[in-house]
């Protein structure tokens, strides 16, 4: 998180950290409890590791999750950029049609 905004205190794994936080305190706890349930996933399954050991595979799986949302956004992104190309075209289809209509209309009228 950036260096700047109010100073706030969590807890992750039992441990206290301060941290300087532009957001909310909603949003501080919000990602405070993601890590913190990573944490215990972790923590769970594999009982042996230090405190160190878990953070670092907590880490891990969050960046492996970020990387995997990112990824569906650029598809996601992509895929509406594609739908819109056509809309886009479609219209100018349709645009196109409508005053060729009104040019025949009008050659007819006139």
């Amino acid at each position: 998180m950036k260096k700047t905004g109010k100073t706030v205190s969590i807890k992750i794994g039992g441990s206290i950290f301060s941290i300087q936080s532009p957001v909310g305190d909603a949003r501080v706890k919000q990602i405070e409890g993601f890590i913190n349930r990573k944490f215990e996933e972790i923590k769970v399954k594999n009982p042996r590791l230090t405190f160190s050991e878990i953070m670092t595979l907590t880490l891990l799986h969050i960046a492996d999750e970020f990387f995997d949302a990112e990824e569906r956004h650029i598809r996601l992104r992509n895929a509406v950029m594609g739908e819109l190309k056509t809309l886009k075209h479609a219209v100018t289809e349709i645009r196109e049609f409508i005053e060729e209509k009104v040019s025949s209309f009008d050659d007819e009228a006139g």
